[in-house]
């Protein structure tokens, strides 16, 4: 009876395990797979904030693969966090500063939201989204605010670009302390950190206006280092820490408005090359493939992702987003590019020589499938060893009621 015993708590334990993993799976299924295909959107997420929820930021967190995408549309303020395993949504955390931007903190694994309202960078927890702290900045006019946020790897703190008056604060990752406060013009919010030496890369515009440059800063203290004349208005940079270079996107008006594009690829800020790409692109956002030495620079009015080889600075090819893109980011693990819309939608998209397959819906690797195997296993390997000894105990009382007819030994002598 014990055996009978044992394999119904054996059943129930997976029947109850079963059962969890099945919610869960509902709850967050994996997506279809799409048809094969290059250079192509390979599905798209709803952040699930509503219409015209997404568009304001984008980052990549290495450390467990997920993509934190800020709202600052009204009536949906707040931040969205998808795996970027699943393409799900893992959760929505609201936040009542209107996040205009957003960096992610490889030290601490934090994510830190700069808001418009209430002049502040909140700080959550990248892991559980729970809120942990509340960053003051200097206040700001009426409609002023950060208008970006950069993490610098090389000493860990956050930088954060304000508009009114304007300037650049540093914030001590660490400690969530503002360090310094620097009087510096940064054009449109475009600014990179130097993860190899720590110096920060900003737009900056001169006298008159329309006269722009890339100024080097000294990343602990904003000390301004050298400076590099843009040929256009600065929309994006990047850093790229195998060459050490720095990628910078403008564009230039044409025969229309917004005609041409520029990259500009510098060593440091005072040499560089520049490079015109075809007409009809207004780049607002960039991101680096450092597997194929790509860069992809989103195009908000040509509803697209343009590809540019770093190397050459040649324009590659192009990929359609359905939709115009502000902001965009790479993800290295599953070599898929991320792009957010203004529509709430952030579409997946597979560059050249991307392994960025769609998970099956009952793929024999998801957790579903392995989970229910393993209860089939382990139901069977029960079943087996308790019919065993049942079996076994049959033939020990076979034999005891046989050894009891027989008598003991001599008895029939």
């Amino acid at each position: 009876m014990r055996w009978d015993v044992g394999l119904g708590i054996v059943l129930a334990v997976g029947v109850v395990l079963l059962l969890a993993v099945s919610i869960e799976a509902a709850g967050n299924p994996p997506r279809a797979t799409p048809p094969p295909c290059t250079n192509c959107v390979v599905g798209t997420i709803s952040t699930g904030t509503g219409t015209g929820s997404a568009g304001s930021d984008i980052v990549y967190d290495a450390a467990n693969g997920h993509l934190f995408v800020s709202s600052s549309e009204w009536g949906s303020w707040g931040m969205t966090v998808i795996n970027g395993t699943t393409d799900t949504v893992v959760r929505n955390v609201s936040d009542s500063g209107r996040p205009f931007a957003l960096a992610y903190d490889a030290r601490n694994g934090d994510i830190y939201l700069a808001n418009g309202v209430g002049d502040n960078v909140t700080v959550y927890d990248g892991a559980t989204g729970a809120l942990e702290a509340s960053i003051a900045l200097p206040p700001q006019a009426v409609y002023g605010g950060p208008l970006q946020i950069v993490y610098d790897p090389f000493n860990g703190f956050l930088d954060v670009v304000q508009s009114a008056p304007e300037g650049l604060v540093l914030i001590d990752g660490s400690t969530n302390q503002v360090v310094t406060t620097v009087n510096f013009s940064v054009s449109d919010g475009v600014i990179a950190a130097n993860s190899i030496n720590g110096e920060l890369y900003a737009a900056s515009a001169g006298e008159p206006y329309t006269n722009f440059y890339l100024v080097a800063l000294n990343g602990s203290t904003g000390t301004e280092l050298s400076s590099y004349v843009l040929n256009g208005t600065p929309e994006a940079i990047t850093f790229d820490e195998g060459n050490g270079h720095v990628y910078v996107v403008a564009w230039q008006a044409g025969i229309g408005e917004y005609e041409n594009a520029t990259v500009t690829e510098m060593n440091d800020a005072v040499t560089g090359v520049e490079a015109t790409l075809q007409d009809g692109l207004l780049p607002d956002a960039i991101a680096y493939d450092s597997s194929n030495e790509n860069l992809y620079l989103t195009n908000y009015y040509a509803a697209s992702v343009s590809i540019v080889n770093a190397s050459t600075l040649a324009l590659a090819g192009s990929i359609s987003t359905g939709g115009g893109p502000e902001a965009t980011a790479y993800d290295a693990m599953n070599r898929c590019l991320y792009t957010v819309h203004l529509e709430g939608l952030v579409s997946i998209l597979a560059p050249p020589g991307s392994s960025c397959p769609a998970l099956p819906v009952w793929a024999f690797d998801s957790p579903l499938v392995l989970t229910a195997g393993a209860f089939v296993g382990l139901v069977m390997a029960g079943t087996v060893f308790h019919s065993w000894m049942v079996r076994k105990e049959q033939r020990l009382a076979l034999e005891l009621e046989d050894g009891a007819h027989r008598g003991p030994p001599g008895s029939h002598g």
